[in-house]
């Protein structure tokens, strides 16, 4: 197993981040409670679990600088939605990285969920929700639609149903980020009937390159208009 601090800080000083220490303590006993609930849990594949650090933690963080960019240039809290978060990705790395956000996890399996309620409450992470719903039930309730600054989906679903998912529960001009793949055009193509219909506004298609990523990723932006 390599030494997951030297990776962590090589891979935040690649992607030009600035952790605390003690933000990077949080993000080591992060991984150590993962890869142990994931023994019983399949929080991440568990082929990919030695890969932790730059494939789930790095890919998730590499979001941060421009949620922190928006945060300058509106001075808010914002509330950020994580859609299918799973074992938290990539929701809490976001939040321990930027602690001023609201964060809402929601995720349909309960025995995630309860790996949630428990991650949240172990990193002592304030300002943190989590529901146990599939976002189709979710969106029935009208205390959380139009109420969200950011929505985050990672490996959840195709763009079409991201969409679909997410803008009901974004503000106006609040943004999708979807963490996909170099072949998203494709799906921006599918879903372009969906777009014109909640008009929804492609923003930026940003390329990332990960520690021994086999493909750039991408983080495609929507604006809801």
């Amino acid at each position: 197993m390599p030494n997951e601090r030297d990776e962590l800080i090589s891979g935040i000083n690649l992607l030009q981040i600035y952790l605390t220490p003690e933000q990077i303590e949080l993000f080591l006993e992060y991984a150590k409670e993962l890869r142990e609930w994931n023994k019983q849990i399949n929080l991440i594949s568990r082929r990919d679990i030695k890969n932790l650090i730059p494939h789930h933690f790095l890919d998730s963080l590499s979001a941060l600088r421009y949620l922190r960019q928006w945060i300058a240039e509106k001075i808010f809290e914002p509330k950020v939605i994580d859609i299918g978060s799973g074992g938290g990705l990539p929701g809490i790395p976001l939040k321990i990285a930027c602690p001023e956000i609201h964060l809402t996890l929601l995720e349909s399996i309960t025995k995630k969920a309860k790996f949630l309620e428990y991650i949240v409450k172990h990193l002592n992470l304030q300002n943190v929700e989590v529901i146990n719903l599939r976002a189709e039930e979710f969106l029935k309730n009208q205390n959380y639609r139009g109420q969200y600054d950011f929505a985050l989906a990672r490996a959840v679903a195709k763009l079409k149903e991201l969409l679909k998912w997410s803008f009901p529960l974004l503000r106006g001009e609040g943004i999708l980020i979807a963490y996909k793949t170099d072949k998203i055009r494709e799906e921006i193509k599918q879903a372009t009937a969906v777009l014109k219909r909640l008009n929804g506004l492609v923003k930026e298609e940003i390329k990332i390159t990960l520690p021994i990523a086999e493909s750039p990723r991408i983080l495609l932006l929507i604006k809801k208009r």
